[in-house]
């Protein structure tokens, strides 16, 4: 169990804002007893553990400030021009320091002026106490010399032998007790006096701590003072960063409107991407409708065709009636031959015509697959176009964190848009100078087909009247070919399947040509036997062999005025073919022109860009290079600190065993006493009325 003084031991030893209990004073009077003095001798040895544990708590608290920051430097190093430690500039870690130092100085002041009075209190009772012994020293001289002369007055007036035998046993226990007492009191005027001088020198050490703790007040002040120059200065750092920080905003912000024009941009060939597509689509949906309206026209060809093939049957059987005359016939039949080998040659123009037809469906097919390697890439660049897009969004959003990793990517995002849309301006150059060369390769064939049909024309003209019919179906039938062909050149896209539709019709349609051309010369020859007993009926049947003569030559006229409205067509196709690949071409350069002025201003943005990241990063080297100084100059100074705080605690551990062990010494002499008390004079042991001493 805890006594009251270690009770009050325990309230104090954690709590340091708490002052110091203090003691009542020491009050010395006559006639105290040993009890008192004992309990007086009690409280001093309460006050110095007192004492001893409120500066171990003020240690505790010293040492608990200065390892939250260097200590207070010295007046040299406080003249100094060297940059101060970054707890010094953290005005919030370095305030609640100062306020706590100024709040232990005026505490640590008041506990001094407080000592000083009771120091002086102390001595007053002192030199009092040693008046009272002084006085108790004379008085027990004088009570001495009293029952000395009491004792020689009483021998000689001759009492009995049996009271003085008593009498002097008294007065020798009587001044046996006061010899006993005067020990007594010289011995605590010892004590006394030692005590009033370590409590001397605790005051001066306590007015030493106090002066040491206004000096380093001072200092504090003298820091705050420099610290408050700093922050000043620190103030006018933060606003010069603060002011570049918004510099580097703006010129985020224009990156930013940079990446979104960018981002404009390239919705705005996805756009035309789309617009291809659908362009595609109604090109499509064209060549659907040509080919139907070429079905229809193959049906109304074969419908004339066989309106064609009953006006032959018919001309044949007037032809069988013509032939009565020997030397008509014969003529006829001369000129027959010589018409199946017009025929023949005429056979194998068609079959040139068909090699030459099947080369342009070669080259057809080829333009197909080049427009749609073409399409495939313009697809592969717009997929590029998105997922560059999408890296720039990324790229967008690592901007904030990572300066160096946007320069590199920015660098990396210009030169890959550099390289993609030349690569891509090259490409679409060059597949347009293709199809240029294609078209006006395909329009110089054209040019030849249509010699070629012309010459066939004449040549038709002079044939008989069934050779003639047959040369002008398949004149139509070119005609019809001539029509797809340029259908085909301006959709290409989607042109091979008519084209590989239209070359079966053309074989089929030759394999037609080569039966009826065979079927024919052998109804010839037998019509040409036939002749001389037709004669008479031909004579008879020739007026209406001209009258179909004549209509057959109409219908030439109008099937030469189509021939002349397709070669219109044509002229005005190519016309309007040569003005979009003008105004593509335009379109194109000034892209290439807008591109180019655009990466230009980008690799214009990229270069300051780069120039103030080197600035940075320049004064990021230099401030972590004073930072790294800073930090080798605290850790000295705290190295210092540290061997000096260690000094002082091992002299604080010394003064603390020598007061120890001075308390024991103390303890053990009030030991002492406490078994061995003086016993005062009392009443029963006073001498009789007529001793000397009584007067006393």
């Amino acid at each position: 169990m805890l006594g009251p003084q270690d009770e009050r031991l325990g309230l104090h030893s954690t709590d340091v804002a708490r002052p110091l209990p203090l003691t009542d004073p020491i009050v010395h009077a006559r006639g105290h007893t040993e009890d008192e003095l004992l309990e007086q001798i009690s409280h001093l040895k309460q006050e110095i553990e007192d004492l001893r544990d409120y500066g171990d708590r003020v240690t505790k608290e010293l040492r608990r400030y200065q390892a939250l920051g260097r200590a207070m430097p010295s007046e040299t190093e406080a003249d100094d021009d060297s940059p101060l430690p970054p707890w010094a500039m953290n005005m919030p870690l370095m305030s609640p320091l100062l306020i706590a130092y100024d709040d232990r100085v005026r505490d640590l002041e008041s506990l001094v002026e407080r000592r000083q009075l009771e120091l002086r209190s102390l001595g007053e009772q002192t030199q009092q106490l040693v008046k009272e012994n002084e006085d108790l020293l004379a008085e027990c001289k004088e009570k001495t010399e009293a029952l000395r002369r009491y004792h020689q007055d009483a021998s000689g007036i001759g009492r009995s032998e049996a009271a003085a035998i008593e009498e002097r046993e008294e007065l020798a226990e009587l001044y046996k007790l006061s010899c006993e007492q005067n020990e007594v009191l010289v011995e605590q005027n010892q004590l006394m006096k030692q005590q009033l001088d370590a409590a001397q020198r605790a005051m001066e050490e306590l007015q030493q701590r106090a002066g040491t703790e206004a000096q380093r007040a001072e200092e504090a002040d003298k820091v705050q003072k420099r610290l408050t120059a700093e922050a000043a200065q620190l103030n006018e750092q933060r606003k010069a960063a603060e002011q570049q920080l918004a510099e580097l905003n703006a010129q985020y912000t224009s990156a930013l409107d940079d990446r979104v024009a960018l981002d404009r941009r390239v919705e705005e060939l996805q756009a035309d991407v789309q617009h291809t597509k659908r362009l595609a689509e109604e090109s499509r949906r064209k060549l659907e409708e040509s080919c139907h309206r070429y079905e229809l026209e193959r049906q109304d060809l074969t419908t004339k065709c066989e309106r064609l093939e009953h006006r032959e049957k018919d001309l044949t059987h007037a032809l069988s009636a013509m032939e009565q005359d020997l030397r008509t016939t014969a003529d006829k039949q001369r000129q027959a031959r010589r018409e199946a080998d017009v025929l023949k040659k005429e056979q194998d123009n068609l079959t040139k015509s068909i090699a030459v037809l099947e080369q342009k469906y070669q080259e057809t097919k080829r333009q197909l697959e080049q427009e749609q390697t073409r399409h495939q890439e313009q697809r592969r660049q717009a997929d590029q176009l998105i997922l560059d897009k999408e890296r720039a969004v990324a790229s967008e959003q690592n901007l904030k964190q990572h300066a160096d990793r946007l320069e590199r990517q920015l660098t990396t995002e210009v030169q890959g848009l550099r390289d993609k849309h030349q690569a891509e301006l090259t490409a679409k150059t060059a597949a347009l100078q293709t199809k240029l060369n294609s078209l006006e390769e395909t329009l110089s064939t054209l040019e030849r087909a249509k010699a070629e049909a012309v010459a066939v024309e004449e040549a038709a003209t002079r044939q008989k009247r069934l050779a003639e019919e047959e040369l002008q179906r398949t004149t139509t039938t070119t005609q019809a070919e001539v029509s797809r062909v340029q259908n085909l050149l301006r959709e290409v896209q989607e042109a091979r399947l008519t084209a590989e539709r239209h070359v079966d019709s053309l074989e089929e349609q030759l394999k037609a040509s080569k039966d009826t051309l065979s079927s024919k010369t052998a109804e010839w020859t037998e019509q040409i036997k036939d002749a001389q007993r037709q004669a008479e009926g031909l004579r008879q049947q020739l007026q209406t062999i001209q009258q179909a003569m004549s209509s057959v030559e109409e219908e030439k006229r109008n099937l030469q005025y189509s021939l002349d409205q397709l070669i219109r067509d044509k002229g005005n196709a190519i016309a309007a073919a040569e003005s979009g690949r003008q105004r593509m071409m335009r379109d194109f350069e000034e892209e290439r022109c807008a591109l180019e002025a655009h990466i230009g201003s980008l690799q214009r943005r990229l270069n300051d860009v780069q120039e103030r990241a080197r600035k940075e990063e320049t004064k990021a080297a230099e401030l972590i290079k004073a930072q790294e100084s800073l930090r080798q100059r605290w850790k000295d100074e705290l190295e210092r600190e540290k061997a000096t705080l260690e000094r002082d605690l091992s002299a604080t551990k010394a003064e603390n065993r020598r007061l120890k062990s001075r308390l024991q010494s103390t303890l053990r002499l009030a030991c002492l006493q406490a078994t061995e008390p003086a016993c005062p004079l009392s009443p029963r042991r006073m001498p009789p009325p007529d001793c000397p001493l009584a007067s006393v």
